[in-house]
């Protein structure tokens, strides 16, 4: 099966944004190549710093594979329902219109739309925590077995799109604190011994994130999930 990950960063306003957008870029792109991602190799994973339109033309007519993630980070705003996304100074697209045709996606919208401070810190190594677990000994499992599991959820699903977006309309999405929950939430159940399945779900992942964005923000930021698919995300480290 023939999979793609694109990372798609937008236009920063200051050399802090820079910085930042660089360093979640870095972070997703990790954790797709991690086996806790589906161990993605790199020449599946896409980066795209600030693309013209004609950049994401060109990315999209090579785009028809059978699975793809869509991961747009940057600054961003509604209009008319439309969601608005700044890929570079000069343009300004409705992430809606991105034409990828893949015929099972999921795009992950981090759309930073306040002042960023006090940035999250999420840690993608693979140190298991030093609780006492207890029970049997599981030995970490292969990168190809990984990518196998991964597979073999997404050939089970249906053909079908999941957008999932940061925070919920006419709501602000800050300080990064989507994507740190998103990936230290992940990241920390592919390392959990205590699993009993191999595979978590996108729908069961964003459930669990939006319970944390809600309490870290005071309810004030509500991430959506257009779409119920049962997409993979997470392969467990055992």
């Amino acid at each position: 099966m023939e999979r793609k990950v694109f990372i798609i960063t937008g236009h920063p306003h200051n050399d802090v944004q820079t910085e930042l957008f660089k360093r979640f870029s870095k972070l997703y792109w990790t954790f797709f190549n991690d086996k806790s991602g589906g161990a993605y190799e790199k020449e599946e994973i896409i980066v795209l710093n600030q693309p013209t339109t004609e950049d994401l033309k060109s990315a999209t007519k090579n785009s028809e594979k059978e699975f793809g993630v869509v991961v747009l980070i940057g600054h961003g705003a509604t209009k008319e329902n439309n969601q608005l996304f700044q890929i570079n100074e000069n343009e300004i697209i409705k992430a809606g219109q991105l034409d990828f045709s893949f015929k099972k996606q999921i795009i992950i919208l981090e759309s930073c739309r306040s002042k960023i401070s006090n940035i999250e810190t999420v840690d993608l190594s693979n140190k298991v925590p030093t609780f006492r677990d207890g029970g049997t000994f599981r030995n970490p499992l292969s990168r190809e077995k990984s990518k196998e599991l991964y597979l073999e959820q997404v050939k089970n699903c249906d053909n079908g799109l999941v957008i999932c977006l940061a925070c919920g309309l006419n709501e602000e999405a800050s300080n990064f604190i989507y994507s740190s929950s998103l990936l230290q939430i992940g990241k920390n159940w592919h390392l959990s011994r205590q699993n009993h399945l191999q595979t978590m779900k996108i729908n069961e992942l964003m459930f669990l994130t939006t319970i944390e964005v809600l309490a870290k923000t005071n309810n004030t930021q509500n991430p959506e999930m257009i779409g119920i698919r049962e997409f993979p995300f997470v392969i467990s480290k055992f």
